[in-house]
């Protein structure tokens, strides 16, 4: 049923870049796509999963307001700051400041050039420290926070607002929304499935409204085509690798041009015999099947025009090593 859908979305090229920005889902996504060897950049501060999270850090970063000490805290011996996710913390404050405003710079460049800009949203739920949505709470004391589930009008103003300034410094970027299908169960059934219907809305409403946004139902492709637990992590709430690989495959056919299949589905090959490692490394069969899969690479990367230098590289080392001792 979801195959034969006619989703009017971007296609996109396998050159084009691409930035994936929010919950763990679209770190998913972003790793298939990097495999694929597709231009990506994805969650430089981390996972985020609330929209007005998203939208804190989004206004950081078109703003160029650069970070302070003042936005940093320090808990057992590390460094956080509530608009990152915790894998981003430091032992030293000032190697932390300067990490966070090379990246608030970096991003924007990546934003500037971005054909792009994919949204995945995890949760309506929040917890607000001084008036706002904080992306990670760190394991502070739940006393210092109000948790709240957003409405529908805060959803859309903070995303709205985010979004017109990503559309000022790239009138081209395509923006494509999505709802992430890892369910919230600490929230709830009832709640995961109210912050969801929140979500959904959000995505209808900024695209309905604004003109670079469209919607990719992969939440509805979870709960439907792959409805089964089996395609669930054993805590029932992640999609394991074959729901991920499906969700993948139901992206690149929706979102990439006829060449880019064509791309992906050579470089896979490639990848595969990449992999390969054989039970007699030191052989002259070896040798020949590095030396075969080097030339594949170099005609893949005149057929292309893209980079393979550091694959070839790495044969090209591999083949000098066996034939030193053959």
């Amino acid at each position: 049923m979801f195959q034969a859908l006619k989703l009017s979305l971007p296609r996109l090229h396998y050159k084009d870049e691409l930035f994936f920005f929010g919950s763990c889902f679209a770190q998913n996504m972003a790793s298939e796509l990097d495999k694929d060897k597709i231009n990506v950049a994805c969650n430089p501060f981390g996972a985020m999963f609330h929209p007005q999270a998203i939208a804190v850090v989004f206004n950081r970063i078109m703003d160029e307001k650069l970070y302070t000490p003042d936005d940093f805290f320090n808990w057992d011996g590390y460094w956080f700051c509530f608009e990152h996710h915790s894998s981003m913390a430091e032992t030293k404050l000032a190697f932390y400041i300067d990490k966070s405003n090379a990246l608030l710079k970096e991003t924007k460049r990546q934003l500037q050039t971005a054909s792009a800009l994919f949204l995945t949203f995890g949760s309506a739920w929040g917890y607000t420290l001084n008036g706002q949505v904080v992306a990670n709470c760190h394991q502070q004391s739940s006393s210092l926070f109000r948790r709240n589930i957003s409405t529908s009008d805060e959803l859309y103003q903070s995303m709205h607002t985010a979004i017109q300034k990503v559309k000022t410094l790239n009138k081209d970027i395509a923006v494509i929304l999505t709802v992430s299908p890892v369910r919230h169960l600490k929230d709830g059934v009832v709640e995961n499935q109210r912050s969801k219907s929140l979500l959904n809305l959000l995505c209808h409403q900024l695209s309905e409204n604004i003109n670079v946004c469209v919607y990719f139902p992969s939440y509805e492709f979870m709960i439907d085509e792959l409805r089964d637990y089996s395609f669930y992590k054993r805590d029932k709430v992640h999609p394991n690798g074959s729901a991920i690989g499906r969700l993948y495959e139901f992206f690149t056919d929706h979102f990439m041009d006829k060449e880019s299949l064509s791309f992906i589905n050579d470089w896979r090959a490639l990848n595969c015999s990449i992999q390969h490692r054989s039970l007699r490394q030191y052989s002259r069969s070896n040798s020949s099947f590095k030396k075969s899969l080097k030339n594949k690479l170099l005609q893949f990367q005149e057929n292309y025009r893209c980079s393979c230098e550091s694959e070839i590289a790495s044969l090209t080392k591999d083949i000098a090593e066996i034939e030193a001792k053959v």
